[in-house]
């Protein structure tokens, strides 16, 4: 009864993804767009209803590469339907169920990520507290990048609360405290993230583990003494005696991993393909050329024999005026009003968001947002896989960077890259000295950027190699290519 339904004159459903006791999830197309959408479903008749209205309003302020972004809003008259980002791949649980117990060393990296965005919502003032970390909740993508999904449970944490009104959470991922013992608060995360790791290290339910055999059926599955206590020490029935806070709780990872050699600092992905990726590029002045730089982006990883898409994002116009200097030389194959086609790249004019592009089809998108206006502009930087920002490098220019770090520094992931046009590397390490950056990277000025030369393509491919390095992907450099 669902399939092809339409909703809100602009989705079509074209599968079910879940059912839950409250709510269905649907996978749904844009009709105009061709993209697709997760869509939650809520009768208005469900006692829930407010739950998942505040989930909306919860995910609409954030903006993490790990959550989902909330795109449409629609009501009929017996239904709510949340429109939302779709992440395909599959949830972690169903992950355990065909291959069973996680490797420590991808289980290590999980907990990272994990960690990572636990950080971003316990920081937010007031903090967010999830309490429903569980396999289920956690979807690995067809990149084999991690996302945390279903906010429905999620609540602020204010100070004056005594206790949970009621039982949320998923038995044997919650901790006591949401069994009305106490109320929830950022330690109630690291509980079900230390049940979720003990689940996924053993493949056993933790419903189905004597919690005095914790310790001997992880180090029977293979996971280091160290990776156990921390852990344990998660799983603590006593929240006293858990990581009080995100500092404590980073720095017990850190402890177990600084020995490690396959541990980074940034982002490490599971998967060996960081090449299939959207690049996101601004800059912190306008007319810094961040059109040019995304098209010399363009037509490099083209040569690179990949797909390419590149959208503007930025309200500028300029990819319709390219479009009539393509038109007017006979350059341009395809021109469908959405996007236009030449030489083998597709481009995308006047887009309102990234996730407007549909991926399949492309090995890369570079997004082009023009100058960092807004917190709109911010939260697309963040969606994309790497994260590009231009910079100003001459001395006069340099005190725009620190209230450009000042304004937006709610935002500002650890895996953005800062760019300079120059060919002296010299200027990367002073600007790093003088603004306190850590990713800078030094980009040649390509004096044809539709037709790099030889010489450009060697340089531009050591700077995207190191951009790539930066943001925790793991390429290689290797006679003018990235292997």
């Amino acid at each position: 009864m669902y399939l092809n339904k339409i909703i809100g004159e602009k989705y079509r459903i074209v599968d079910i993804l879940g059912k839950g006791g409250t709510s269905v999830v649907f996978l749904a197309e844009n009709m105009t767009l061709g993209n697709l959408w997760a869509v939650k479903a809520i009768s208005k008749d469900s006692p829930w209803l407010s739950q998942e209205i505040k989930e909306v309003n919860l995910l609409k302020e954030l903006s993490h590469p790990m959550l989902p972004r909330i795109a449409d809003f629609i009501e009929d008259e017996s239904m709510c339907y949340i429109v939302m980002d779709y992440f395909s791949g599959c949830n972690l649980s169903d992950y355990i169920k065909k291959h069973g117990k996680v490797p420590e060393k991808t289980l290590l990296q999980w907990t990272k990520d994990l960690i990572g965005v636990l950080d971003y919502l316990h920081r937010r003032n007031p903090p967010i507290i999830y309490r429903d970390m569980k396999p289920a909740n956690i979807i690995m993508d067809d990149n084999g990048h991690i996302k945390l999904v279903d906010m429905g449970t999620a609540r602020f944490n204010h100070e004056d609360g005594t206790d949970d009104t009621v039982y949320i959470g998923t038995r044997g991922y919650a901790a006591p405290e949401q069994h009305g013992l106490g109320t929830s608060d950022q330690r109630t995360d690291y509980y079900a993230l230390g049940m979720t790791l003990i689940h996924l290290a053993t493949g056993i339910h933790p419903l189905n583990i004597d919690r005095t055999d914790i310790r001997k059926i992880l180090i029977q599955s293979g996971v280091s003494k160290g990776f156990a206590d921390f852990v344990i020490n998660l799983v603590q029935t006593d929240a006293a005696k858990r990581p009080q806070n995100p500092d404590e709780l980073a720095k017990a990872f850190e402890k177990i991993t600084e020995s490690k050699i396959f541990f980074f600092k940034r982002r490490d992905p599971v998967v060996s393909s960081p090449i299939k990726s959207v690049i996101a590029v601004s800059s912190i002045l306008q007319n810094s050329g961040v059109t040019s730089f995304c098209v010399m982006l363009g037509y490099y990883f083209k040569k690179q024999g990949l797909n390419v898409a590149i959208a503007e994002i930025n309200g500028s116009g300029d990819f319709e005026r390219m479009k009539q200097e393509f038109r007017k030389q006979g350059l341009l194959d395809n021109d469908s009003g959405r996007f236009f086609k030449t030489d083998g790249i597709t481009f995308y004019p006047a887009v309102q968001e990234v996730g407007q592009i549909p991926k399949k089809g492309f090995d890369i998108i570079v997004t082009d947002l023009g100058a960092m206006k807004n917190d709109r502009i911010a939260r697309e930087l963040n969606n994309g896989d790497i994260k590009i920002i231009i910079c100003p490098n001459v001395f006069w220019k340099l005190f725009y960077i620190s209230e450009f770090t000042e304004r937006f520094s709610s935002f500002m992931h650890e895996d953005w890259i800062y760019v300079i046009n120059a060919t002296d590397r010299q200027e990367e390490k002073e600007l790093k000295k003088q603004c306190n950056l850590e990713n800078i990277v030094a980009f040649p000025p390509v004096k044809n950027i539709f037709n790099p030369s030889k010489n450009d393509e060697e340089l531009i491919g050591e700077a995207v190699t190191k951009a790539y390095n930066c943001a925790g992907h793991k390429v290689f450099f290797k006679r003018g290519r990235i292997i």
